[in-house]
């Protein structure tokens, strides 16, 4: 330790609450009649403290009626339930309601004022009138009595409730992998981008893909599957957490969004329809998971297998059924799948090449039916049925990562969708029955899948964990003393137990869970087994953990001040560790 005096002049400013008479973001900007108190909730999405309500004289761009066109529009604490918009009056198949837009004509002689507890959805959008998706951005104004703590999530932009319930200081990074990356791995940083941008889903069914803006979100299910599979793989990867938090956080928000649409009344936004409502199921799980929270880590006992309550089934789900197109056109083959599709009611899509109904030598297998939940007779056994080669490519990735999180099927509480997850990657695999067919949507995800679906769990047709217990490989840790590091080692469950040979002092492995804040004299290279076991048979990888020394630090003393012939002389202290 070394210790220094140096002469310094310390300049003592005064610092005020943030304040600010217009923000922006996203390519729109809100202007207020005065400042107010403002700030960032941890994905970026601006709060203001207004507790009389904030007044805005400004919306730009503007949502104005030009040439019989108004665009540009803006809707508050929007719901499900609303199947009209007030985004763009020509959105196709999404009807405009001029109430819902309060952006229209805003100025200083026409202000909007929104009180406590609001949500502001502003649009940009496209500028030719019916286009593919209708909107090109959205920006999401949050007000609030009273600017929250930093690293507070933002409450949902759905419904009236903007209750604070979450900050990033309560993520649980324990249950992210540390996976070493396989080919065509994006960054943390690069997949974070797709996340960035509020998606906005409040409006049910297909119909809702014109309201996706065009550069915030993918536009069609398909794609939005596929992107939320990507994101969940990647906080997988072997990265520190300070690097995976520019993704995480933004995924866990998409979380909240999308409980925040089922708890205001969503319950039927993503209903069974070929490729367009898949996806939305594991954010919400996942934000559970991350946050400890009960709400959210519950959406699996209101959806997939609850399907088939005593009294309920496909075609006739519970009333407070949640629907995901996943878990709605995944089921095992039944025999009353059998006798209505050889009876008069099948009806299969008349578009369809194929028509092949089920035998009793199918009871059993996992399927795919285009609207299973609510119209089994729809159900087509051929695999050229339409839209299963169109839902199916992103099942992989979401189911996967389930796999991966601890408590993520067990909650996800549909184990058909894991089962045809499996089902469906072998058949259109190199080789299989159906090969030559979209089996991935995106080589990252399927090398992620190639890499590690073995290692997490019996592989369908099979019921029992592999003879060989293999463990998903560990990459090797680099942690600088003081700081603590955290893996979790293998599968472990009721059939497996992980182990550990060359444990550095002061470790432990306790659940699966390794965990070790090393001292300064812990600085060194130690080289730790790990070992996953039925009881058997066992499977081991060693892992490398390198400890550094930790950068020097400055400590600032208490700095003394005295005045020698009219001159200011502060003498601060400096600390070297």
């Amino acid at each position: 330790m070394k210790r220094r005096t140096v002469v310094a002049i310390l300049l003592l400013v005064a610092q005020s609450a943030s304040a600010a008479t217009s923000l922006s973001q996203w390519g729109v900007t809100w202007t207020f009649d005065k400042d107010y108190p403002v700030g960032q909730f941890a994905n970026g999405d601006w709060e203001v403290e207004a507790p009389d309500g904030l007044t805005i004289v400004g919306i730009d761009p503007p949502s104005r009626l030009v040439d019989g066109r108004i665009k540009n529009g803006a809707m508050l604490n929007p719901l499900p339930s609303q199947k009209s918009q007030g985004y763009d009056n020509k959105m196709p198949n999404s009807p405009y309601d001029p109430s819902l837009n309060v952006a229209f004509d805003v100025s200083p002689a026409k202000p909007l004022v929104l009180t406590p507890g609001s949500s502001l959805i502003s649009s940009i959008s496209m500028e030719a009138a019916g286009s593919t998706p209708q909107l090109r951005r959205a920006a999401i104004l949050t007000v609030l009595a009273a600017l929250p703590a930093p690293g507070s999530f933002r409450p949902a932009y759905c419904g009236s409730d903007k209750t604070i319930k979450f900050n990033t200081s309560m993520l649980n990074y324990s249950l992210l992998k540390r996976l070493p990356p396989v080919a065509n791995a994006p960054t943390p940083a690069v997949a974070a981008k797709t996340f960035a941008a509020p998606w906005i889903e409040h409006k049910p069914g297909w119909s809702g893909s014109w309201m996706h803006p065009k550069e915030n979100m993918p536009e069609y299910g398909r794609e939005i599957h596929a992107a939320i599979g990507m994101g969940a793989l990647v906080l997988h990867l072997d990265y520190e957490p300070a690097q995976k938090e520019g993704l995480l956080v933004p995924y866990v928000q998409l979380g909240i969004d999308y409980y925040g649409i089922v708890a205001a009344g969503g319950k039927w936004n993503w209903l069974n329809d070929g490729g367009t409502a898949g996806g939305r199921k594991w954010p919400i799980l996942f934000a559970g998971l991350m946050l400890n929270d009960d709400a959210m880590k519950a959406i699996g006992q209101k959806s997939g297998d609850y399907l088939y309550s005593e009294g309920y089934g496909p075609g006739n789900p519970p009333p407070d059924y949640v629907h995901f197109g996943e878990d709605d056109s995944t089921h095992y083959v039944t025999k009353a799948d059998v006798d209505i599709t050889n009876s008069p009611t099948w009806k299969p899509d008349t578009r369809a090449a194929e028509k092949t109904p089920y035998t009793v030598a199918d009871i059993g297998m996992p399927e795919w039916g285009i609207k299973h939940s609510t119209a089994p007779q729809a159900n087509n056994r051929a695999l050229s049925a339409n839209y299963r080669a169109v839902a199916g490519p992103p099942f992989h990735g979401t189911a996967l990562a389930a796999l991966l999180t601890e408590g993520g099927k067990e909650l996800w509480n549909h184990d058909a969708y894991f089962d045809y997850t499996d089902r469906y990657m072998a058949f259109t695999a190199t080789g299989g029955e159906y090969s030559g067919w979209w089996s991935y949507f995106g080589t990252f995800t399927r090398n992620m899948w190639d890499a590690y679906r073995s290692a997490c769990g019996p592989v369908w047709p099979s019921t029992e964990w592999p003879s060989d217990p293999k463990m998903l490989p560990i990459a090797d840790q680099r942690v600088t003393a003081g700081t603590e590091l955290k893996l979790m080692i293998g599968m472990p469950n009721s059939e497996l137990r992980v182990t550990a040979t060359g444990l550095p002092t002061g470790s432990e492995l306790v659940g699966g869970i390794f965990s070790w804040t090393p001292s300064v004299q812990a600085v060194g290279t130690y080289v730790v087994q790990f070992t996953q076991t039925n009881g058997v048979m066992s499977s081991s990888v060693p892992v490398t953990i390198v400890v550094d020394k930790p950068k020097s630090t400055i400590v600032l003393g208490e700095p003394s001040i005295e005045l020698l012939d009219g001159r200011l002389r502060i003498e601060i202290p400096i600390k070297v560790d």
